[in-house]
């Protein structure tokens, strides 16, 4: 059975046949449209296919040189440019072929046509084989067969995604751990011993590929190996240290360098984020402002002041004043996290008061800070200063980016769900910060809109 390697490098040999013919066929399709499907007397056949060779011949030879043929799968547009400019020089050499054989000069107008019909061919080709080597390296008939190294709960959290993949590149076969592991196996995949037993698991297993998941001190000696057995190599971050889906390459003075990103909310999308926050808090704060006006008034009347303000912290842990209307002289930052979840049921909130809190209108002063891109619409709560205090480094990630009135946590408390926690409330801000999108900002506003208008209490 032919490896995966094989299978795309033979996938590439017959899209390089097929390009060759289909050129053929668009130079002469060209040349039959410009006589009207009649035999030229003008120009023969015989004398334009042979330029017409030629210039298939230089075409084809330009597309080798610029790689459209490697095995490695590069974007669509790097492949259409590559083909226009193989065709400029295959229309080049075929009018030159003609000109220095036959003495005279080239119908444009066959030129033209050739271009472009040569041009749609190779487009529809690629399409098609495309299409035929993604199906082979997402069919399970033709993943790589993958050792696994290191026996640990990375090892088995990269198994358990690779079943559920049904279109997996990765066919894990062996394992080994250098510390000579008791189990037998993990998730039906065998571990056959420790590390010296590379070679034989190799030519027994056939392996095609391996995944470093074990201690750093082991990656030269596995890299080493992986690539004097022409393997491709995968490393787990973990064993970096980094555990977290915003890595990504990059090159700095023309070396490749492993980033960690800080936030997925970056470049253009957070500059779109602050200008759609900025322009949404300003004409919510005048299409609002009778609303607040009246709020405030109702507030002052019965509760003898308007505004609260706490000190909070902010984007790279900047503190700031974060604004709601008055609704209790008890300072919320005194009481502990349990407690804090539990204002419905604090005594001494008054009735208006109580319901600002469960309508959530005591919050409409924070487009005030919107406004001013302290917060924005959707974020993680900004936490108080002392709680940011006792924060573990890993936790301060929370605020690297805005802190927001909608988010996951947020929308969990809207619902009321049970057994909410310090963890969990981390947790849900960790994951709205890995995985933000414009998308997962619109699902949270629909849900939390959905919760606010069919809850039960």
């Amino acid at each position: 059975m032919l490896s995966r390697e094989n299978y795309l490098i033979l996938i590439r040999f017959l899209r390089a046949f097929f390009d060759i013919f289909l050129l053929l066929i668009s130079f002469l399709l060209a040349y039959f449209i410009k006589v009207n499907f009649i035999l030229s007397s003008d120009l023969k056949l015989s004398f334009y296919m042979a330029a017409a060779c030629f210039g298939v011949f230089l075409w084809f030879l330009s597309q080798v040189f610029l790689g459209v043929y490697r095995v490695k799968i590069t974007k669509l547009a790097n492949y259409i440019l590559s083909f226009l400019i193989s065709g400029i020089v295959g229309i080049a050499g075929m009018n030159n072929f003609f000109f220095f054989a036959y003495r005279d000069f080239f119908s444009r107008e066959i030129s033209l046509f050739s271009f472009l019909l040569g041009i749609l061919s190779l487009v529809f080709n690629l399409l098609i084989f495309r299409f035929a080597e993604r199906r082979l390296v997402r069919s399970n008939k033709i993943p790589m067969r993958t050792l696994f190294v290191g026996v640990n709960r990375e090892t088995e959290k990269i198994l358990q995604k690779i079943k559920k993949d049904r279109f997996r590149e990765l066919n894990p076969v062996a394992i080994l751990d250098a510390r000579g592991s008791k189990k037998k196996e993990i998730l039906g995949i065998p571990i056959l011993g420790k590390l010296d037993k590379l070679e034989k698991v190799r030519d027994e297993k056939k392996i095609e590929a391996v995944f470093l998941c074990d201690h750093l001190e082991h990656t030269f000696n596995i890299v080493s190996f992986a690539e004097s057995n022409f393997l491709e190599l995968f490393i787990a971050p973990s064993i970096l240290g980094i555990f977290s889906e915003r890595i990504e390459m990059r090159k700095i003075s023309r070396s490749p360098l492993i980033s960690l990103q800080k936030t997925r909310l970056s470049g253009w999308k957070k500059v779109f984020k602050d200008l759609f926050d900025f322009i949404l808090s300003l004409v919510l704060l005048v299409v609002l402002s009778p609303l607040l006006l009246l709020i405030s008034l109702a507030n002052l009347s019965i509760n003898k002041k308007i505004f609260s303000r706490e000190i909070r912290i902010g984007i790279r842990g900047q503190e700031f004043l974060m604004y709601r209307f008055f609704t209790s002289e008890k300072s919320r930052e005194s009481l502990s996290f349990k407690e804090n979840l539990s204002w419905r049921e604090t005594p001494e909130l008054s009735s208006f008061s109580l319901f600002l809190k469960k309508s959530f209108l005591s919050d409409l002063p924070q487009l005030w800070n919107i406004f001013r891109g302290e917060m924005s619409f959707f974020g993680p709560r900004p936490p108080y200063k002392t709680e940011f205090e006792q924060y573990k480094p890993f936790f301060k990630r929370r605020v690297s980016v805005k802190p927001g009135i909608l988010g996951i946590w947020q929308l969990k408390i809207a619902r009321g769900e049970e057994n909410l926690n310090f963890k969990k409330m981390i947790e849900d801000d960790l994951a709205y910060i890995s995985n933000w999108s414009f998308y997962l900002d619109l699902k949270i506003f629909l849900r939390s809109l959905g919760a606010f208008l069919f809850r039960r209490s």
